[in-house]
């Protein structure tokens, strides 16, 4: 007797479900058809409306409660009454989504009663308009190729109207929006560059012959005054105040450093008057030096992100390059963000510590944890003849990965948003 397990049930309904969302993912991402559109040719003799629903969660073509379209239009004949009569129907089936236009395949949505018709088109929307593109037909030629399509009730009339209108290439506004996205996206890079590339910011150890160097330059006494060494001791107590207390070192005594980027740019201020001032004490200036070590050591950067969410970004970019080209590349540029986003100030990583791991590794082991506990369902027939029979049943491991794959998916489409949360963390706010 077989068994069935209600668990690996509940995961298949989870697995269709994030299967229609990354779908959705997909649609919003390239070209998004679904809804009812509605055009007239340039004479207004015909009317047309479609429907699209690549989710087929109804049946849309009425003649044929059998069919599994995506699409079905619907063809109107309108007499000078505005009277309308049905002329021909046709069934849609989704090819490809290439990112800039969805391919189809029609046909006749009526057997017997439309003219034989077939074909492949592509549709493509602009601006909130419709338009199809024939790529081959045979049988009649297609009612629907010089009619532009609107949603929302507006009724749009042939492409050459709509082409006198400026209507059926990219707005003004989407050429501006455009270019604020891709000069947000360097702006941000060129800030993480600069921040990764220009060292450290104390690039010199200070000595006692710079200072009195320095000084003679400058037209001072070759030593610093008793005024300005009490001076400077002040700036220098007052640096190391401005830090956090951490814990006491071996004999006790009070250890502290930077934990907060405005520790670090108050000290910052703080130790540049000091130098400013050029001490020609041996003991100052160790102790300037020490000052500026710690800053520097604290201020260095180092990767502290998800290597695990690298991989999944990079892999599925590759893939996603073959499919949909324009989505893989973003991929990719998006986890080359991520990279440089996660380069974390020192301080920073020590503040961190203490609250656990990371986010997304915890959501990619939570994915792999998923597949390791699917389990093989065995089921022992035993005859009376003494002959067994065993049956196993990995549907679990099927849904398991199934549901991976779909949340890697959905994990690296969305690689932008780790990389800008990362960048405001780490070069902005401070957190």
């Amino acid at each position: 007797m077989r068994t069935f397990s209600l668990k690996g049930k509940v995961l298949q309904k989870v697995a269709l479900l994030l299967c229609l969302a990354f779908m959705s993912i997909v649609r919003v991402y390239g070209q998004s058809l679904d809804g009812v559109w509605t055009g007239s040719d340039s004479q207004g003799g015909s009317f047309c409306s479609v429907e699209f629903n690549s989710a087929r969660t109804a049946s849309l073509n009425p003649y044929n409660d059998a069919s599994e379209c995506d699409g079905f239009m619907q063809v109107y004949a309108v007499a000078e009454t505005g009277q309308r009569m049905l002329l021909s129907t046709y069934e849609f089936y989704i090819e490809g989504n290439d990112g800039e236009s969805v391919k189809l395949r029609y046909n006749s949505g009526r057997n017997g009663a439309d003219d034989p018709s077939e074909g492949t088109c592509t549709a493509k929307v602009n601006d909130g308009k419709l338009s199809f593109s024939i790529l081959r037909q045979s049988g009649g030629a297609p009612l629907f190729k010089d009619v532009t399509f609107a949603q929302d009730g507006a009724t749009v009339i042939s492409p050459e109207s709509a082409e006198s209108k400026g209507s059926g290439g990219p707005t003004v506004m989407d050429y501006v929006i455009g270019i604020l996205i891709i000069l947000v996206f360097l702006g941000c890079v060129g800030h993480m560059l600069y921040e990764l590339f220009r060292g450290a910011r104390y690039k010199k150890v200070f000595t006692v012959d710079d200072m009195k160097a320095a000084r003679v330059l400058a037209n001072k006494p070759e030593n610093m005054s008793d005024e300005e060494e009490a001076q400077v001791i002040d700036l220098l107590d007052r640096v190391f105040e401005s830090w956090s207390v951490v814990e006491p070192d071996e004999n006790g005594a009070e250890m502290r450093k930077p934990t907060k980027m405005k520790q670090i740019k108050a000290s910052v201020q703080l130790l540049d008057e000091a130098i400013a001032l050029q001490p020609t004490s041996e003991e100052l200036v160790t102790r300037i030096n020490e000052l500026a070590d710690v800053i520097n050591s604290n201020e260095k950067r180092y990767f502290n992100g998800s290597k695990r969410l690298i991989w999944v970004g990079a892999i599925v970019g590759i893939v996603f390059c073959f499919i949909m080209l324009q989505m893989g590349i973003t991929i990719l540029l998006s986890t080359v963000a991520y990279v440089l986003a996660s380069r974390t100030p020192a301080f920073l990583i020590d503040k961190r510590s203490t609250r656990g791991g990371s986010f997304a590794n915890g959501m990619i082991a939570s994915v792999f944890a998923m597949i390791a506990g699917a389990r093989t369902i065995r089921t022992v027939t035993t005859y009376s003849d003494g002959h067994k029979e065993v049956d196993d049943d990995h549907t679990e491991h099927w849904v398991a990965w199934a549901l991976a794959l779909v949340i890697f998916v959905v994990i690296a489409v969305l690689m932008y948003v780790w990389a800008f949360f990362n960048y405001l963390r780490n070069y902005v706010l401070y957190v």
